[in-house]
């Protein structure tokens, strides 16, 4: 496989510079915060009518960060395909044990 094209490279570019890249990562995360269940890739292109190529690149930068994680697989139930199903990463409050106190 080769490596990115000039053209590729300079489109990444600019939508990272206009910030649709951030508005789009933005769209996404309060998407998947409203939603009561996870979702895969193609639901979240269609709830946010964002492509589904630059879906998959937010969505993996989000894991990458780790602001959203795969919460399972399944069967996605419109393609009949197995996709990852997403959920945002709840903050977890650090337990602290009378041990520490000491």
């Amino acid at each position: 496989m080769t490596g990115p094209t000039y053209t590729s490279l300079v489109g990444y570019r600019e939508h990272v510079i206009s910030g649709k890249a951030t508005s789009q990562r933005n769209r996404i995360l309060g998407c998947l915060f409203e939603s009561d269940t996870p979702l895969d890739r193609r639901q979240l292109s269609v709830l946010t009518r964002i492509p589904i190529n630059a879906v998959c690149g937010r969505v993996n930068t989000l894991i990458k960060s780790e602001l959203v994680h795969v919460a399972y697989e399944a069967v996605d139930p419109a393609t009949g395909h197995i996709a990852q199903f997403i959920e945002p990463t709840w903050p977890q409050v650090q337990q602290r044990s009378f041990e520490d106190f000491l």
